[in-house]
């Protein structure tokens, strides 16, 4: 589907976009509404994702970072992880306070959502190949985007699990609650 959205002009992400509503569609479609891990067309998606096509997009992203370029830049990549974290976080608690919600419950959802950074993986990739980036940002942006995804789930962690001024009894019992079942 990505290479019809770009043989008719349009972008491979629009058709990689159609053809996840299309199997999501197909997948829930069904008469008894199982989920995702009950559905052998999910199974055989996830497979081919992570088994083939995952791990070749993050070899070719890794590969086209210049590590030079780290090194010389580490004040820039800090002040994009400053700017984007604080901006992903503050635009969480907006709209969780705008649609009738609190300030914690709204920092905690932006600190979740620090490590969702596939998509700006994909959009920095094409970016890159359309030249409207140059590979010096290319660099940094990635690097952010790492930096980003490691810490946000160790913040998220200490938040839901330690910080009583946020005063989340649920969100707590319910992480501890998965963390037991999970060992």
């Amino acid at each position: 589907v990505a290479i019809v959205s770009e043989s008719l002009g349009f972008s491979s992400l629009v058709g990689a976009l159609v053809a996840g509503i299309l199997t999501r569609s197909t997948i829930l479609s069904s008469a008894t509404g199982s989920p995702w891990k009950e559905h052998t067309l999910a199974h055989q998606v996830h497979s081919l994702a992570f088994g083939f096509f995952v791990p070749i997009f993050f070899t070719r992203i890794g590969l086209e970072v210049s590590i030079g370029v780290l090194s010389t830049s580490l004040p820039q990549i800090l002040v994009l992880c400053l700017v984007a974290g604080t901006s992903m976080v503050a635009g969480t608690v907006i709209g969780v306070m705008l649609s009738g919600g609190r300030f914690s419950e709204g920092f905690v959802v932006g600190l979740g959502l620090l490590a969702k950074g596939d998509v700006d993986l994909v959009i920095l990739s094409l970016a890159l190949a359309n030249g409207l980036i140059t590979g010096v940002l290319y660099s940094q942006l990635v690097a952010m985007g790492m930096a980003l995804t490691l810490v946000g789930p160790l913040l998220f962690k200490h938040f839901v699990l330690n910080a009583s001024p946020l005063n989340l009894p649920k969100v707590r019992q319910v992480y501890k609650r998965r963390k037991a079942n999970s060992v």
